[in-house]
């Protein structure tokens, strides 16, 4: 078995270098990922829910997320499709209460993001096939 080490990881600030071949390649395809797959999941679960999204300023919002979390090293903030769906699902409880899904929500993304240094050596340690087979269920449901 391999020794590990946990620590925790100061979150460090990220100068960004510009690059015309990243943007192209990597920033317009994942920008379109975003606003079409992820936005418009999200703008249609609400819908369905009941909600009336504010389409227009949730896209801006997480543009301007995206670009703060590029100063951190992070991709994108965007709107979540599939944890949208889950907290504004019935599940969740009565329409009016179902934002404590999203603060517990938000709450356990920021805590694990804080501690991911101290995690990734207990995940690294674990077999590959059992890593890909959580990874493969994460991705299907």
């Amino acid at each position: 078995m391999r020794d590990l080490e946990s620590v925790f990881i100061v979150p460090q600030l990220v100068t960004p270098s510009f690059n015309i071949d990243a943007i192209i390649s990597i920033g317009i395809p994942l920008a379109l990922l975003v606003i079409g797959a992820e936005n418009a999941q999200a703008t249609g679960v609400l819908m369905t829910q009941g909600y009336k999204p504010p389409i227009n300023e949730m896209t801006i919002l997480s543009g301007i997320g995206g670009v703060i979390t590029s100063f951190f090293g992070g991709h994108n903030a965007n709107i979540a499709g599939a944890m949208t769906a889950i907290c504004a699902s019935k599940e969740a409880g009565q329409m009016e209460g179902r934002y404590a899904a999203v603060v517990v929500c938000g709450v356990l993304f920021s805590t694990f993001g804080l501690f991911a240094g101290s995690v990734i050596p207990f995940v690294a340690a674990m077999p590959k096939v059992l890593i890909s087979t959580v990874a493969g269920l994460a991705e299907f449901f």
